[in-house]
């Protein structure tokens, strides 16, 4: 009936948000200690909060931090282009957002030529096979089409909220334009972070900015960058890093594990009854 189809979309739903929330959990973990970590998803987890929602989204948010890792973890492997674009060819025909994924990939490849360690040809062949690898679906080029020119449809944006801009005074942006200040202040400085990540990072704060429904992409990509920022604070003020403790293990003690469990809990339960 109605309440088990509704069960079992939760129950998907919930998989694929602890599944894009996990990886993003790997990806900040290779850039900061577990105690950065943990306050830099916990912030995070804050902003995107209202995007947690029992919907075909959620396939985006289980695979962008999936397409991120894999660029940063696979950079100059010859695998690397034939894995990313039956990635993007699966995602494609899972959920629109796969453009983000398009754009993650020619960021990564302006970024390899500042860093030749990172393969410019690879990453070069990589964007390509990105690009080219959405055809792989029933509808064909129609698909990018559609992808490329939803946002800017004036109709879309008058009957979806979620395609408008993300004005600061609107409440669901208005963490966005938070968290978005928090990293600001660190980008000011010599810059920190790879070349493609920047340009990344750049490019989807635009978008975010342009858009509601953008908004769980920044974030989800950003997070690293916010945990190293974390980092170097607390290693600047002692005596705060003393106030707020040590964190130990992977993602922290049980206390860490709790708070960062308790606040995707609550993010999960309260899906059904937002309007």
């Amino acid at each position: 009936g109605l309440g088990g189809t509704l069960g079992w979309a939760l129950a998907v739903n919930a998989a694929l948000i602890a599944a894009g929330l996990d990886q993003t959990a790997l990806h900040v973990a290779q850039r900061a200690t577990s105690r950065s970590s943990a306050i830099a998803l916990l912030l995070a987890i804050g902003v995107i909060a209202p995007h947690l929602l029992a919907r075909p989204q959620s396939f985006s948010i289980a695979l962008l931090p999936l397409a991120l890792l894999c660029l940063e973890r696979a950079r100059g492997r010859l695998w690397l282009p034939l894995a990313y674009g039956l990635l993007i060819a699966v995602w494609a025909n899972l959920h629109g957002a796969f453009v983000i994924g398009q754009l993650a990939a020619a960021a990564a490849f302006i970024g390899s030529g500042f860093d030749r360690r990172s393969g410019p040809m690879i990453m070069a062949l990589t964007a390509l096979l990105a690009l080219v690898a959405p055809l792989a679906n029933p509808a064909g080029p129609a698909l990018l089409a559609y992808a490329f020119t939803q946002p800017a449809s004036d109709v879309i944006r008058a009957i979806s909220v979620e395609w408008q801009p993300a004005w600061p005074w609107i409440p669901v942006a208005t963490a966005f334009w938070a968290y978005l200040l928090l990293l600001v202040p660190g980008r000011l400085a010599p810059p920190r972070g790879r070349p493609g990540e920047l340009v990344l990072l750049l490019l989807l704060a635009l978008l975010a900015a342009s858009s509601i429904r953008h908004i769980p992409w920044f974030v989800l990509a950003s997070g690293p960058l916010l945990a190293s920022d974390v980092d170097r604070m607390l290693a600047a003020r002692p005596s705060l890093g003393r106030a707020i403790g040590q964190v130990g293990g992977p993602l922290g003690d049980a206390r860490a594990r709790i708070m960062v469990g308790a606040a995707l809990g609550v993010t999960l339960v309260l899906q059904p009854i937002r309007p």
